[in-house]
């Protein structure tokens, strides 16, 4: 999901997020539906694809990549993955999706 990529390092991660998903998910029900059990769901798709970020560049760049946003991406993502803390701490129920 693109959201991880852009809120990345914001001082405003959480305002960003909440300004993003609105925008996206209005685009989104004009051509699909989205009911509100999925506002549950949403946090394991990002934490499925911050593991598999992570493991994308420790296989092809290893524990310490020269590309400046992978290395800042990597500092404490193991810690982070291995204790379950969220990418980003933000209440997906707040949401409008239906």
């Amino acid at each position: 999901m693109v959201l991880s990529y852009i809120v990345y390092g914001k001082d405003n991660a959480l305002e960003f997020t909440k300004h993003f998903l609105d925008a996206f998910f209005k685009g989104y029900k004009e051509y699909n539906h989205l009911g509100p059990k999925w506002h549950k769901e949403i946090p394991y798709f990002l934490k499925l694809r911050g593991i598999s970020l992570f493991a994308q560049i420790l296989f092809t760049m290893g524990e310490d990549p020269d590309d400046e946003w992978c290395k800042q991406y990597m500092i404490n993502r193991r810690y982070r993955i291995e204790k379950q803390i969220p990418f980003i701490d933000f209440h997906f129920d707040s949401l409008t999706l239906s």
